[in-house]
């Protein structure tokens, strides 16, 4: 950085070379008549044309190199923090908001780094060596301009201090109109099915026009400086060419000294609407930069005992500044990547080498279950916990899973279940009570330790824009054996083989070319890829035809025996077999026995199974 803006400012200095060589040519050579003398220094005005360019195009072409490299920098950083995110600060945020703060807010960071490196260097350069070599070549005209310069700086000041608030508006309605879009892009099935185009096209419209009343009234208010700062430059120049004149004539100065005071004065003019445009740069580049902050500075709220060490693996794996690969972005914008999270390097064949993995964090943690012979019991002890927003949702909720046991969830919408499993992710607190897994607290168990353990499906689950085996393998080390077994045991194996290019097959965002038993199935396979210690479906098996539902759960029991089973169903006989039923009603226990327990001691339980089992019929009791 310090080499290109040295040859950048070089580049400039030459620059103010030009003024005095055409006023020296004018003044002396020119009256000598030779031919040879003014070739000469005709020959030396190009050359030094020549080593101005060249060192404006190198200080450029570093400014772009830098701007990218800590622009993706901050892309990275930022990222990282957005990934360390609680939960309920995620979606304070807002998801829209932080979509734009990593595209278009550091978009205007970029552009602003890059400005200030182009224009930041060359504007001083021109605006000090002009007022100096003015000031040396005639002092009485030179303080025309120096008069000139403090109010050019005060009004500079004025911009940026007004320019901010306007610009932080302005990012805040792209956060609104990202937010319509996303809403309609996601939606758009539901909307042309209910009729709601119209709708839609409304609120888009008045996000739409919301933004545009807060980029014109930054854009006109900006504007404005343009025609103020040519008012206060042609007067500057009305006021040299008549004092020029006053002098000329008094005998003070000559003709040749104008005419360079009037070169000199475009120079200065040229710093001086850079200067200007840096200011504006500048005013959108901070907005942005103190709302990327303002995600910087959010304080982490759940804390892992290694969270330390992996914020510092994530930062060594930052692409490096000083060596960065412009070949891989070239590859990325000519399309050779097929997602932008490819993992399929990581999916091996037995015997094949890891190629792509040794800059990767390791996945860390216990070995899986099954090859280790381990397997978990889960507690709850008088677990309370509210969202901020809405109160109390879980109350004294105490529960005990041994190893290898299956606990089923029942309860309404809203009664807390898929709370439950939150905070046994540790997505959330607890506000009072304990969790613990194999007897240790939650909170002393390693990020890294703890997400090993853990197979999870949850509600609304999703896929990637890449391939079904991309999908399952989920950036774990895999062999191509255990994505077939995922598959065959998550009752997707046949589909999948029926697809073009099988495990291969492409899928689009958020797999919209799949159906959602389909998705559901794959999803499962996600989960039982790495023979999870805790298995945790949370209504992940509603969209499967009965047949399949049988098929898959039988599968559980006679191949995940050690697996400790968390399922969240919404039918009975998704959890007939579990050894524990828990149910809940406005985050209450109201029963929790084995089937056999509830048959005779809960109404509720009761109540349930005549009405769900009476319509499955003999299917479920079977089961």
């Amino acid at each position: 950085m310090f080499f290109g803006l040295t040859i950048k400012a070089a580049g400039t200095a030459l620059e103010l070379v030009f003024p005095w060589l055409l006023s020296h040519m004018i003044r002396e050579v020119a009256p000598s008549g030779s031919i040879s003398a003014i070739i000469l220094w005709g020959l030396l005005m190009l050359l030094f044309a020549v080593l101005a360019a060249i060192g404006n195009i190198v200080g450029n072409r570093n400014a772009s190199y830098v701007a990218a490299r800590a622009s993706a920098r901050i892309r990275h950083d930022l990222f990282a923090r957005i990934i360390f995110l609680d939960s309920q600060d995620f979606y304070s945020v807002g998801i829209s908001s932080l979509q734009s703060r990593l595209t278009s807010d550091v978009w205007q960071i970029n552009r602003m780094l890059a400005g200030l490196q182009r224009m930041g260097i060359r504007a001083p350069v021109l605006l000090v060596g002009g007022l100096i070599s003015t000031m040396i070549m005639d002092p009485v005209i030179g303080l025309v301009l120096l008069i000139l310069a403090p109010i050019v700086w005060a009004f500079a000041g004025l911009i940026n201090k007004y320019g901010r608030p306007l610009f932080r508006k302005v990012q805040n309605q792209v956060d609104i109109l990202v937010r319509r879009t996303r809403d309609a892009a996601r939606g758009i099935r539901t909307i042309k099915s209910s009729n709601r185009e119209a709708t839609v096209q409304e609120h888009f419209g008045i996000a739409s026009d919301n933004l545009s009343a807060a980029e014109k009234k930054a854009s006109f208010t900006l504007s404005l400086s343009w025609p103020f700062l040519g008012l206060l430059l042609n007067f500057g120049l009305v006021a040299i060419i008549y004092i020029g004149a006053l002098r000329i004539k008094a005998g003070l100065t000559d003709t040749a000294t104008i005419i360079a005071f009037i070169s000199y004065f475009a120079m200065i003019t040229q710093g001086i609407m850079a200067m200007t445009r840096i200011f504006l740069i500048y005013t959108r580049g901070m907005t942005s930069a103190n709302r990327i902050e303002e995600v910087l500075k959010i304080e982490q709220r759940i804390n892992f005992v290694d969270d330390e060490q992996l914020r510092a693996e994530y930062a060594a794996a930052a692409p490096d500044i000083l060596n960065y690969d412009l070949q891989r972005e070239r590859d990325i914008d000519l399309g050779k990547s097929s997602s932008g999270l490819d993992f399929s390097g990581l999916i091996r064949g037995k015997g094949e080498e890891d190629s792509r993995i040794d800059n990767i964090p390791e996945a860390g943690g216990e070995p899986d279950c099954a090859t280790a012979g381990k397997s978990a019991r889960i507690e709850f002890r008088n677990v309370s916990f509210a969202y901020p927003q809405t109160g109390a949702i879980l109350k004294n909720i105490s529960f005990k899973i041994e190893p290898g046991q299956t606990l089923g969830i029942l309860g309404p919408t809203g009664s807390g279940k898929t709370t439950i499993i939150r905070l046994l992710l540790r997505l959330y607190e607890p506000d009072s009570g304990e969790i613990l897994i194999n007897d240790r607290i939650l909170t002393e168990w390693p990020r890294r330790q703890l997400y090993k353990l853990f197979g999870v499906v949850l509600q609304n689950d999703f896929l990637y824009a890449s391939t079904i085996a991309d999908n399952i393998s989920f950036g774990r080390r895999l062999y191509h054996e255990d994505i077939f077994t995922a598959g065959e045991y998550a009752q997707a194996d046949d589909f999948i083989r029926e697809k073009p290019g099988g495990y291969e097959h492409p899928t689009q965002p958020r797999a919209s070319n799949l159906s959602g038993g389909q998705r559901q199935r794959i999803l499962l396979a996600r989960a039982l890829a790495q023979n999870p210690c805790v298995l945790v479906l949370d209504d992940a098996t509603s969209a499967l035809d009965y047949e399949t539902d049988a098929r898959f759960r039988r599968m559980l029991f006679d191949n995940f025996s050690r697996t400790t089973r968390v399922i969240i169903a919404q039918r009975v006989s998704s959890v007939l077999q579990a050894d524990t039923i828990l149910m809940i009603r406005e985050g209450e226990v109201i029963a929790l026995g084995s089937p056999r327990e509830l048959d005779t001691r809960s109404p509720e339980w009761q109540q349930i199974c005549r009405e769900q089992l009476d319509q499955e019929g003999a299917y479920s009791h079977e089961l």
